[in-house]
């Protein structure tokens, strides 16, 4: 049961998060930015979750919530998660924009976001495998393997090109007729066929506001008809709210003038 358990988070998660990263890649190259929102939140999820269920921490509950998952990883003690401020930076970034999918609302995105993500995969993937394991000696002895497994984790900084172990990432970068290999190389600083010291990354940015953010009067109408998450609903109410406030305020000051 242990062994298929570890093939779970193998396979279902870690694995299939490799090819959401990979299409995150893709989708930022094409500036598709909501599909690179939701992509990379799907890779980062998916990650985190591969290594709660390898430290068999539960986590049963339905969530798209990454700083949550990652709250959770860093809980585990034993691991001693090492990752970036940019690392941090980019799940928050993913929490507040990545899993609205049909622009209820607003985001942002640009070039350099593809170094953000290549940064957070290539920190959170590190602890995707088993590293509290024990080797067995022929005379019977059993060594713990965790602190040495800790130990070339942190040491990895000084070598990007370190393999942790075979996944859908080192298979795909290996095959050079696999059709999803130029969107995983395409200037990654931390994934690819050959070591590299800087990639040159195009600075672009782009915005879009949604609909609701634009006119909040519309929120109730919409709901009408319209599917809304929850959380969602609960931050437009709070929106509306000091939206109403202000008005109340302003149409004070109005009378008092007059």
């Amino acid at each position: 049961m242990r062994a298929m358990l570890n093939d779970f988070a193998t396979r279902c998660f870690r694995d299939v998060a490799d090819s959401d990263y990979i299409l995150a890649r893709m989708a930022l190259r094409a500036r598709l930015v909501p599909q690179f929102l939701w992509s990379s939140l799907q890779a980062v999820e998916k990650y985190l979750k591969a290594i709660l269920l390898y430290n068999r921490t539960p986590s049963a509950q339905a969530t798209h919530g990454v700083s949550g998952l990652l709250a959770k990883v860093e809980n585990i003690a034993a691991l001693r998660l090492q990752i970036s401020a940019s690392t941090r930076e980019f799940v928050e970034y993913l929490d507040m924009y990545g899993k609205f999918r049909y622009l209820e609302v607003s985001y942002h995105g640009g070039g350099l976001k593809l170094v953000s993500l290549d940064r957070a995969v290539w920190d959170i993937r590190r602890y995707c495998t088993v590293l509290n394991y024990s080797l067995t000696k022929r005379d019977g002895t059993s060594i713990p393997m965790l602190e040495r497994e800790l130990r070339c984790i942190e040491e990895s900084e000084k070598n990007l090109r370190f393999k942790w172990f075979e996944g859908e990432i080192e298979r795909i970068a290996a095959n050079r007729k696999h059709p999803a290999r130029p969107g995983l190389i395409w200037n990654n600083l931390y994934f690819g066929a050959r070591k590299r010291r800087a990639v040159r990354v195009v600075d672009w940015f782009s915005s879009v506001n949604s609909p609701l953010a634009l006119h909040p009067g519309l929120f109730a109408e919409v709901r009408k008809y319209v599917f809304l998450p929850k959380e969602m609903i609960r931050e437009f109410e709070k929106v509306m709210a000091k939206h109403a406030a202000r008005e109340r305020i302003r149409n004070s000051s109005y009378d008092r003038v007059l």
